[in-house]
């Protein structure tokens, strides 16, 4: 009997499309696999960094109200990683206690008084207190821009510029829309300021004021915030049936508890101790082609400036599973070329940062390449990736006849 030409094409090419699917998945599924252990191994790096920098790292503070008479109300300090052993350095010398405190360059260590706005500096050692004036505004936020090395503060919606030597505030600009008050506010290491509500977390324009709401947080009553300039994690102190000190996730507002403060006293001013002689080079600009050709090789030029003219470290993430693990170093200032090549078809999103010789890193920025698909390079690359396959089909060809008679 004579074979069904029409049936047998039709199971052909049935058949041949099962096999692709069959042969794709088995091979995607395995670069998968062998991709997991070596982007797991840079993430264990980076987190083991950070967490041994902030091992030892002193977190000074201010004892709102005492729960017993070791911990008077006057300034303290503790262990960053362990809040429960608090070191108290004596009374208050201010008429009023402090509602927020900030740490500054040259290892200063500055506070702000609740309802006269008084500038106070506090010394490191014996936690005797004196005062540099100033005052008027009722502030009840205080920050330090490692960056710029100016003083900030906030009351209701107004945001200030101190004078680190006389105490006096002059007004920048206010809060206009969502949010229409901050309660405190902080820097982070690339002078990027953050401010906080009951509402929760929030990014402030220090020259606009305007805001953009992170996330709400995770808990109530929060008091003091201050960030790690080293990692640029952000620690607050909050007052929750006992003073207890929290990480907030930036991107999210989310809070994770780190220990409750020795005899559950309430802490409303907190500050990180940390090296200003060093800052963060430059967020990296990146340009290059927007859209391209698969298997083809295209240059992308990365850019990043340290302030204090250190060299610096790129890490690229390609967005289609391969890096480049800190490439350097290079001079600060001038452009670092480097070609890639994308395989298959999609919109592929480059990230980048860069550190300086002293590992002080910067934020990520992102560029967008698109790669379209052609039935030809679709083609060629199914035969690249699965070379039997070509064999299969030349056989396949040849035989037709045969097997049609």
């Amino acid at each position: 009997m004579k074979k069904n030409p029409v049936l047998f094409n039709k199971t052909l090419v049935i058949g041949i499309f099962i096999l692709l699917i069959g042969m794709s998945v088995v091979s995607s599924t395995s670069n998968i696999v062998d991709n997991i252990p070596s982007n797991t191994q840079i993430l264990d790096v980076v987190d083991t960094s950070q967490e041994m920098l902030s091992r030892g790292k002193i977190a000074y503070a201010y004892i709102a109200y005492s729960g017993s008479p070791e911990h008077p109300e006057g300034p303290c300090y503790f262990p960053l990683f362990e809040p429960s052993n608090i070191t108290s350095l004596g009374s208050s010398q201010s008429g009023n206690f402090l509602t927020d405190c900030t740490w500054a360059c040259d290892d200063r260590w500055f506070g702000i008084e609740y309802m006269t706005g008084i500038l106070w500096e506090i010394d490191l050692e014996t936690g005797d207190m004196w005062s540099i004036a100033g005052g008027g505004s009722s502030c009840s936020g205080l920050s330090y821009n490692p960056v710029n090395e100016k003083l900030y503060s906030v009351y209701g919606s107004a945001i200030y510029e101190i004078n680190i030597t006389t105490g006096e505030q002059y007004l920048i600009c206010c809060l206009s829309g969502e949010p229409n008050y901050l309660i405190g506010i902080a820097f982070d290491k690339n002078g990027i300021l953050y401010g906080w509500n009951t509402d929760g977390l929030w990014i402030i324009d220090i020259e606009t004021c305007e805001a953009t709401l992170v996330g709400p947080f995770s808990i109530n009553y929060v008091e003091g915030c201050h960030f790690d300039w080293d990692t640029n994690k952000l620690y607050l102190s909050a007052y929750i049936c006992g003073g207890q000190l929290y990480e907030v996730d930036i991107e999210t507002g989310q809070c994770t508890l780190v220990g409750s403060f020795e005899g559950g006293v309430e802490i409303t001013a907190l500050a990180i101790s940390y090296n200003c002689s060093n800052h963060p080079p430059s967020v990296p600009d990146i340009d290059g082609p927007t859209s391209g050709n698969p298997d083809t090789e295209y240059c992308f030029t990365f850019h990043s400036t340290d302030p204090d003219g250190d060299d610096v470290y790129y890490f690229i993430k390609w967005g289609d599973g391969f890096e480049e693990d800190w490439n350097g170093p290079h001079p600060s200032g001038v452009d670092f070329e480097i070609a890639h090549s994308y395989p298959f078809k999609d919109t592929f999103t480059i990230e980048a940062k860069a550190k300086d010789t002293s590992d002080a890193e910067s934020n990520w920025s992102e560029f967008k390449i698109t790669i379209p698909r052609t039935r030809t390079s679709t083609y060629l690359w199914f035969l690249e990736r699965f070379p039997m396959l070509e064999k299969l089909l030349g056989l396949i060809w040849e035989w037709k006849d045969i097997l049609l008679n």
